[in-house]
């Protein structure tokens, strides 16, 4: 996500964006399911405002806060999994920069050729002159963009060796990569050779090697045209251009040509899409392109942008929906962020703000959307969850299944290990979409998790393996394979409550509850449930003691001394490989202290009910650990020596043990669960467990 800084969060009530501020937004970035930002300029800047007018490339502006300040956003962003690349400016720097200053100060300078500055106006004959007089008027210097922003003279091999060093300051820091600003305007020979000259694409190459000697980061160029010519050289750029595809598309309810040749070119995987960004020439904010009373057609647009592209870009407050502050241009796009409705600055800051909000501030805004059935916020977020699902979306070999034209956009996305498929439906009717899986007889899952609509049920193919769905105007679908899965229409209706032994006496298990993810978030989820007890052929579901288990292996004193604090289900499947659960929530008995527990020993005593905060304490957000199995050995040893009930956010599932970690974390599907043919789930004792492990707050 690109942020600017200004505009974001103000921390200390000056009215202006700062890191701290940022800082203080992570979480809700990694709950939306941001994996990376990209953040404007934050150094010392001349033009006080968007920061590309650069006088110092190694500080940060003191508006924004300290060197410490982005130390620690970068080292709390890297906790949350949040990648951090930063804008560098290679074509000029700030007319106030030292390094300038000097060189204009005295022709003998050191510094004068590392400028574009002649004698004489070579009057190119433009209508907008790009050559700017000298203070003292002996002389003129080249600054394509305003008076402002002097070129460097980048053929001058100290000015790339600066540029280079300054990079590597700020890799050296932690930053995970950069966004190069307008690259194509770096070499100028002539009036016909200032825009795409062919020498361009060796500097970026350059700057690119440097970067690519530190590991695992990221670049990626503004190509405002042509981006084609610099994807190889600068690894990827954006793919400007196609936004409109997809703004026409949606817009005329047919597939646009210019989408599909762009999905269908080798490199598309190295241009990732975007539909807004800070400079005006991209487009307008999103709101005011589609505006407010076609909302459908936004979303439809955010489905292809997102699912479409290996690595999406958004803007800050595409995801509420934000519209422009009505001062047009550049500066319309920069509103600070709608954060609550509140005066006098909708959440952004407790002071009147550095620069009008946005129209919609009052009705778009995160407190408004956050959580609510059906908002464009819980949209976004289910769309950056099924990416995080199903990696394949990100990594796959993308093949288009639609012509231009159809009303429906339909591709799929493979590896030798997994598939997708994705239909989004850009037509203002219902759309019947035939996808062929080559999957005969197969079921698939519908995988988008949006807050508030139901996902549907498993749909097989046909022999041919041609999945048949159909599709409401403007909406997105994503497919995936089930590869097993239990006939939970055998298993339902048998619902009955069970007993399990807890240290002696038999104790009331509240229940296993089957329930719609998408609607948990109304309903109180800690609700008594009944359990439900598989007798079909193939799968059974028993609730009993696993410390009535231990205890028997050991001495009977030994067994009077050590309270037992045990409690399990267990799950057996027929399937050979996961077996696909539906949703499914353990509540049990509160877990009783060491006294309680002799106390039942005594008396016999009924539990007390569960209440929320007996849950809370002991479990952990599924959502928020990702779905790589790696992730689990970090988090393990925050679960105490117990095995821990895991609540997974969107799924519901009921999900434990770093035995069966992989399994879990490699095949959850849509709210269907994979887990092992046996897996025992313990629910440790709160008192022991809660110091150990909390509940985090749903993100993306």
């Amino acid at each position: 996500m690109e942020i600017f800084v200004r505009s974001y969060k103000d921390s200390d009530g000056d009215g202006i964006g700062d890191l701290k501020g940022l800082i203080s937004q992570l979480d809700y970035l990694k709950a939306l399911g941001v994996t990376g930002l990209w953040l404007m300029p934050i150094g010392p800047s001349a033009d006080h405002d968007h920061g590309y007018a650069q006088e110092d490339y190694r500080s940060i502006a003191p508006e924004y806060g300290t060197m410490a300040d982005f130390e620690l956003l970068l080292s709390e962003a890297h906790k949350r999994g949040i990648g951090v690349i930063i804008d560098f400016v290679v074509n000029h720097s700030a007319n106030t920069n030292p390094l300038f200053l000097d060189a204009i100060a005295a022709k003998q300078s050191q510094y004068r050729d590392w400028y574009e500055i002649v004698e004489k106006d070579p009057h190119w004959g433009l209508r907008n002159n790009p050559w700017r007089v000298l203070p003292d008027h002996d002389g003129v210097y080249y600054g394509v963009f305003n008076v402002t922003m002097p070129d460097w003279n980048l053929r001058n091999p100290r000015v790339l060796a600066y540029l280079e060093d300054s990079m590597r300051f700020w890799m050296n820091k932690g930053v995970d990569g950069f966004r190069l600003d307008a690259v194509t305007m770096l070499l100028e020979d002539g009036p016909n050779a200032y825009f795409n000259n062919p020498g361009n694409v060796g500097i970026v190459a350059q700057l690119r090697d440097t970067v690519k000697a530190y590991e695992n980061r990221y670049l990626i160029c503004e190509v405002s045209e042509n981006p084609e010519l610099y994807v190889n050289a600068c690894d990827h750029a954006f793919a400007f251009g196609t936004q409109k595809f997809i703004h026409d598309s949606v817009v005329r309810g047919k597939v646009e040509p210019g989408l599909i040749a762009q999905l269908k070119q080798t490199d598309r995987d190295q241009m990732p899409l975007t539909l807004q960004s800070h400079d005006f020439y991209v487009g307008d904010r999103l709101m005011n392109q589609f505006g407010e009373s076609r909302e459908d057609r936004y979303r439809a647009a955010a489905a292809i942008a997102i699912l479409a592209s290996a690595t999406p870009f958004s803007y800050y407050g595409e995801e509420i929906g934000m519209d422009n502050n009505g001062l047009g241009g550049d500066p319309g796009l920069r509103a600070p962020m709608s954060w609550a409705a509140s005066e006098p600055a909708a959440g952004f800051s407790t002071a009147p703000p550095y620069r009008a909000l946005a129209l919609n501030a009052a009705s778009h805004n995160v407190t408004a959307e956050i959580g609510k059935a059906n908002s464009l916020l819980e949209f976004y977020r289910a769309l950056y969850r099924v990416r995080l699902n199903y990696p394949v979306l990100a990594t796959g070999s993308l093949r288009v299944l639609s012509r231009p034209g159809d009303p429906l956009l339909i591709f799929s996305r493979s590896s030798p290990d997994d598939a997708v498929y994705v239909a989004i439906n850009v037509s203002d009717t219902s759309q019947t979409a035939t996808i062929n899986t080559g999957e005969p007889n197969r079921q698939f899952l519908q995988a988008i998790q949006i807050l508030g609509k139901s996902c549907g049920m498993p749909i097989t193919t046909d022999s041919r393996g041609h999945l048949i769905v159909r599709l409401e105007a403007k909406t997105p679908a994503v497919f995936v394979l089930a590869r097993c899965r239990p006939d939970y229409s055998r298993i339902q209706p048998k619902i009955t409550q069970t007993l399990t032994k807890f240290g002696g006496p038999a104790r009331a298990t509240r229940g296993v509850q089957n329930t719609d993810v998408l609607h948990a978030a109304a309903t109180d989820g800690f609700t008594a449930a009944t359990t439900i007890p598989v007798r079909s052929e193939s799968h059974q579901h028993r609730a009993e003691s696993v410390s009535d288990r231990r205890s028997a292996r050991r001495p009977a004193a030994r067994r009077q001394r050590r309270p037992k604090v045990g409690r399990s289900a267990k799950f057996f499947g027929a399937c050979k490989g996961p077996v696909f659960l539906y949703p499914l929530r353990l509540v049990l008995a509160s877990p009783p202290t060491l006294n309680e527990r002799r106390s039942e020993h005594r008396e016999n005593r009924p539990s007390k009910p569960v209440s929320r905060e007996d849950i809370e304490s002991c479990v952990v957000d599924l959502g928020n650990i990702g779905n790589q199995s790696d992730k689990w050995a970090r988090i393990a040893p925050r679960l105490g020596n117990y095995a821990s009930t895991i609540v997974a956010h969107g799924q519901e599932a009921l999900l434990s043990g770093a035995h069966y970690a992989e399994a879990a974390f490699d095949a959850t599907h849509q709210g269907y669960v994979a887990v092992p043919n046996s897996v025992d789930i313990e629910v440790p004792g709160r008192h022991e467990h809660q110091a150990s492990a909390g509940r985090s707050v749903p993100t993306g």
